[in-house]
């Protein structure tokens, strides 16, 4: 009885408390003649002569500033938005189209959407097409089709000798080891990979392709800009131009194609197979269970079924030579080290989309800056499914 007396006690004081602060602010209001739905900035064009339109300006923002005492429930509202898909499990929602997004892509979609892109309205469920005989063979070719190579051209100009370099004998040599499934789920990330090229490519198509280049390297956006000590009119003209949604769309479709191969890929967890195909579009490397070392800045999609790996430099992350850039670890506890300053790294999409996935293990991730889920100019994402990580 006595133990129920303070624990009521401890709630009426709680509940004194905070009525009094609300009384506080209550009152502090009455003082200025307002209430709590008119307590707010709201700017007027004739304070300054310099116009206020920013194509940059979040699309809440203004509302939130006219009325702040709504910060708290809009944060919360974000919030819960994020952890229902974190938490959550797609099957479990009551809509069809809603069982058919993955919680990954779900998070990237829920994210451009609070930069105002409406990115939902495309659709959800993304299977990518693969053939039948030689599904990962075939998409492979597709991606030397789509930079307008054929896998046997390694000279610059055209002769009745340039396929007998045979790249597609070669490639279907290394192939040959893998199991039928794992070749499969391989290419239908390879294809996921094209696709998201294809939006990469259209997020970008009113950027003139010779400045992609200067703005990859142009590391000092965020000081030169916004502190206008200087003013960069080619990264400000792309940044006008930069298409967000197409690039969104483009990480959405990879994310969900991706997160679907993650069972199967677990599967073989441990396994000893490896290939490792150049493409175009950057390297397709496989590497088996054991403890690998990855140096791989140039690699479109690298998949690692285990061991405790080091990785080190770029890894899952886009540039202006390297438009999509995937890595999926299976398992084990993993390093991934990036010591070089302002280089993307470890899921950074700039110019481009990147994306890191770590499955399981107690792994460390060190970086600078351009890193970790970055983007610019892109979509970054980081994703570690499980483990005690640094």
């Amino acid at each position: 009885m006595h133990m129920r007396t303070v624990l009521f006690l401890l709630f009426l004081a709680s509940t004194l408390s905070l009525h009094a602060q609300d009384n506080l602010l209550q009152r502090a209001l009455d003082g200025f003649g307002l209430d709590s739905s008119t307590v707010g900035y709201r700017p007027l064009s004739t304070w300054n002569a310099a116009t206020r339109d920013d194509p940059f300006r979040l699309h809440y923002f203004d509302d939130l500033l006219a009325r702040p005492l709504k910060i708290p429930a809009f944060t919360r509202n974000m919030l819960w938005r994020y952890r229902l898909w974190a938490t959550g499990d797609s099957s479990n929602f009551p809509r069809t189209t809603l069982a058919q997004i993955r919680p990954l892509s779900a998070l990237v979609m829920n994210s451009a959407r609070n930069l105002g892109l409406d990115v939902g309205k495309y659709g959800y469920d993304y299977a990518p097409d693969i053939t039948t005989e030689a599904p990962l063979a075939d998409a492979i070719e597709g991606m030397y089709a789509d930079m307008g190579r054929e896998m046997g051209d390694n000279i610059v100009y055209s002769l009745p000798t340039q396929h007998w370099s045979d790249i597609r004998g070669r490639v279907e040599t290394q192939i040959t080891p893998l199991p039928l499934p794992l070749r499969q789920s391989l290419a239908r990330m390879a294809e996921a990979v094209r696709e998201a090229h294809r939006w990469r490519n259209r997020s970008l198509h009113g950027i003139p392709a010779a400045q992609w280049q200067h703005i990859f390297y142009s590391t000092t956006l965020e000081e030169s800009q916004c502190d206008a000590h200087t003013f960069d009119q080619v990264v400000y003209d792309a940044a006008v131009a930069f298409d967000a949604k197409s690039a969104s769309w483009g990480a959405m479709l990879l994310a969900q194609a991706v997160e679907k191969e993650l069972p199967l890929l677990r599967e073989y967890a441990g396994s000893a197979y490896a290939v490792d195909i150049p493409t175009p579009m950057g390297r397709i490397l496989l590497a088996g269970g054991g403890d690998d070392t990855h140096f791989a800045p140039d690699c479109a999609l690298l998949v690692d079924l285990g061991g405790d790996d080091s990785y080190l430099g770029a890894t899952g992350a886009s540039r202006h030579d390297l438009p999509v850039s995937v890595t999926v670890d299976i398992a084990g506890n993993d390093t991934y080290t990036s010591p070089h300053e302002k280089t993307p790294a470890q899921g950074a999409g700039v110019l481009g989309i990147g994306m890191l996935l770590d499955c399981e293990g107690n792994d460390r991730y060190e970086a600078h800056s351009f890193s970790q889920g970055c983007g610019r100019f892109g979509v970054g994402v980081q994703y570690d499914a499980a483990g005690n990580d640094e």
